[in-house]
């Protein structure tokens, strides 16, 4: 998310759940999906894509990886495991 401009969308589709992410930049998301921690867009921390214990892939998000993002509300949030990710291109429909 780091290399995409401010403004970009991507779509990422996990085990449970298809998120809408916009990139905020220097780390910020607007994320949107879940119905219980996103079910309208909100502003996140997104910390990237974690792996083992000690695995954190700062600011990206990788299919086989889980995403994380510090929640305002809900803290530190995992998804299950990305599926895809796949950028969403302004004026096409998703």
């Amino acid at each position: 998310m780091d290399e995409l401009p401010v403004g970009t969308m991507v779509e990422v589709k996990t085990g449970h759940s298809t998120y809408l992410v916009e990139n905020r930049g220097e780390g910020k998301a607007l994320i949107s999906g879940h119905p219980t921690y996103c079910p309208t867009p909100v502003l996140v921390d997104l910390h990237g894509s974690v792996g083992g214990a000690n695995m954190l892939k700062i600011w990206a998000i990788e299919p086989g990886l889980k995403m994380e993002f510090n929640h305002p509300k809900f803290g530190v949030i995992r998804t299950s495991r990305v599926h895809s990710v796949r950028e969403l291109k302004p004026g096409l429909p998703s």
